[in-house]
């Protein structure tokens, strides 16, 4: 469900991803780099610091400066490590065409997502298909293919809710659309909200997650601002019921993650330390122990409550539909909470804060009672409830109790998204691959059959 672009550990950035910068593909100064990358101001083109074994600039050790790319006609090619330059490779369905010194790039959003599904290109435009239920693919009909968002543009960043969405753009505004029965999208009266709207409260928004009936944004001044459902206190201010306009989370500053679950949400500070408001309920979602609670209401917070046993110790956070998982910073990853189908690891019902996986995990997230990680080089591995194929194993049925390999082929997974009851993947080549409940062909087949198997989205019509 955190449906955020999960990048890779650094050894993937530096050696494998032939992409040179996880904001633009050129650069001005090295703030525009990530991945400890620098700016090559002769090239405008993100490189590894000169320490780094490999090329930086032609005339030292090739033609080509390594791990940048440039377009070939149609097609991208890209620059070794040696710095010479690899035969061109087509764009492939979805992105036909080089622009920009590249083949245009995907990024997954933040995801808690049933009937539908959508991703951010990098012409900051938002692609949606599947069901309109709810008016949440921005498009006045149902999208049997990939369609572009006309009404969004200069999208910074996607989250999508089980039935609405919300867009973060370049002058820091929010828009959001879809199920809008407790204000989740907009103060507008109307139960939904079929195209992109702008939430007039929301200035400076940093990012943004949404639960399944409710939306965070984290602002520029490091506060957190909530609206929607808040029956069990995931608004992060009393009293509990919807609130139809966002408003500032109880005590909360310093913050620079925020994460949302299905009836709660948490923040990290700057400190390394994790706050939740909501419902920990009788699994202890949070990580508290649900047996040392006296709030009244079956451990409900309105207001935001530290989590001593994650403080300093996460790297990555997801909150699922009745567990959480996270990368801790030994990058094994740890689950918790409700665990009827095994989603939180192999342990007992419920489960207290338990490793799941060992180091390197690059990447979690969460779904509805599933879970899937990106481990060691791009190694993907999922397990939980399986009745759809959202495991990705080939078959549909029993819970898997166990990490399960997910077969990718040749490829890597770099990024990841675990959305209700489907799951996404971007793979090492750009590839978006989907599988799982396909109903509504929200993971991009056309058949609307459950996909058990990772299988390219469809982008253009047979």
């Amino acid at each position: 469900m955190r449906a955020f672009a999960i990048g890779l550990l650094l050894l993937v950035a530096c050696t494998r991803d032939l992409g040179v910068s996880d904001r633009k593909f050129g650069c001005a100064s090295d703030g525009d780099c990530a991945g400890g990358h620098v700016c090559d101001p002769t090239f405008g083109f993100c490189v590894p610091p000169a320490s780094a074994t490999v090329c930086s600039v032609p005339d030292q050790c090739g033609d080509c400066v390594a791990l940048s790319t440039r377009c070939f006609g149609e097609e991208e090619q890209q620059c070794t490590s040696d710095g010479r330059w690899a035969p061109p490779i087509a764009c492939g369905e979805g992105r036909p065409t080089c622009t920009d010194r590249a083949c245009p790039r995907i990024t997954l959003p933040r995801s808690l997502a049933n009937l539908f599904s959508c991703v951010v290109y990098d012409d900051a435009q938002v692609r949606c298909w599947g069901s309109r239920d709810g008016g949440a693919i921005g498009l006045l009909s149902s999208a049997a293919l990939p369609t572009i968002v006309e009404a969004l543009t200069d999208v910074r960043e996607l989250a999508l809710g089980q039935n609405h969405a919300c867009a973060v753009t370049g002058d820091g505004r929010v828009s959001c659309w879809g199920d809008n029965r407790y204000g989740q999208a907009n103060k507008m009266l109307d139960d939904r909200v079929t195209l992109p709207i702008v939430v007039p409260e929301v200035r400076d928004a940093k990012h943004i997650s949404l639960g399944v009936e409710h939306s965070c944004a984290l602002l520029g001044d490091r506060t957190v601002t909530c609206w929607g459902n808040g029956q069990d206190g995931q608004v992060g201010y009393a009293p509990r019921g919807p609130r139809m306009q966002p408003g500032a989370v109880t005590g909360l500053g310093d913050v620079v993650e925020i994460h949302t679950g299905t009836d709660r949400s948490c923040a990290i500070k700057s400190d390394g330390s994790v706050w939740c408001w909501g419902k920990n309920g009788v699994c202890g979602l949070f990580g508290l122990d649900p047996e040392s609670e006296t709030m009244p209401g079956g451990g409900r917070h309105n207001e935001p409550v530290e989590v001593p046993a994650l403080r300093g110790r996460v790297k990555q956070l997801s909150l699922g539909d009745f567990h959480t998982c996270a990368v801790f910073e030994d990058d094994a990853a740890y689950c918790w909470g409700c665990n009827g189908e095994g989603q939180a690891g192999p342990g007992g019902d419920p489960t207290p804060i338990t490793r799941v996986l060992d180091a390197p995990v690059g990447a979690i997230d969460t779904g509805f009672r599933s879970t899937c990680a990106i481990h060691g080089l791009g190694t993907l591995m999922c397990f939980g409830a399986n009745h759809h194929g959202q495991i990705g194993n080939g078959v549909k049925g029993p819970a898997v109790l166990e990490p399960s390999l997910v077969p990718l082929g040749p490829r890597y997974a770099v990024q990841l998204t675990v959305q209700w009851e489907h799951v996404c993947v971007v793979t090492n080549d750009q590839e978006l691959l989907c599988w799982g409940l396909n109903n509504d062909r929200q993971a991009g087949d056309q058949t609307m059959v459950d996909i058990v198997s990772p299988k390219p989205v469809i982008f253009t019509a047979p």
